[in-house]
């Protein structure tokens, strides 16, 4: 008989044990998905801030450049150094976008108008997109034609 009741008082033991166990899992999977999404949040910022001191180092180079094409008083080397400059700005919106779409966030965490504004204002950017969106994904590519252009 007491073998029973001792048997019976173990497996209640470690019957709490188990849940336990799932609720201390469940509040570590809360947790660790709060830390990706705010992992995911800053490095959209960090890529935003990595193009933003390129474009402080070089603002003598490519703001030059990118002032003149407006005067269309570019060099072949200017137009060269253009060209690869609007490549690296649609690389790493791609590399943003592909970081929000395999992680937590979603498409509203990307700084859709600020790329809608350098869109309009740099026409060369909307020919080197043309151009340069065979090489990028269908989601990214609907991202830019439908939400990002559309604004």
């Amino acid at each position: 008989m007491k073998n029973i009741d001792l048997s019976q008082v173990i497996s209640t033991v470690a019957n709490v044990g188990v849940i336990a166990g799932i609720v201390f899992l469940a509040f570590e999977l809360r947790q660790n998905n709060e830390l990706l999404i705010s992992q995911a949040r800053s490095n959209l910022v960090s890529g935003r801030a990595t193009y933003q001191e390129y474009l402080a180092i070089n603002a003598g180079g490519i703001a030059e450049i990118v002032t003149k094409v407006r005067q269309s008083e570019l060099s072949d080397t200017e137009r060269f150094q253009l060209s690869v400059h609007w490549d690296l700005v649609i690389n790493n919106w791609a590399s943003m976008y592909q970081e929000v779409a395999s992680g937590p966030l979603d498409e509203a965490d990307l700084p859709r108008g600020s790329w809608a504004r350098v869109f309009r204002s740099n026409p060369d950017l909307r020919k080197a997109w043309e151009v340069r969106k065979v090489e990028h994904t269908a989601e990214f590519v609907r991202f830019i034609d439908g939400l990002v252009l559309a604004q």
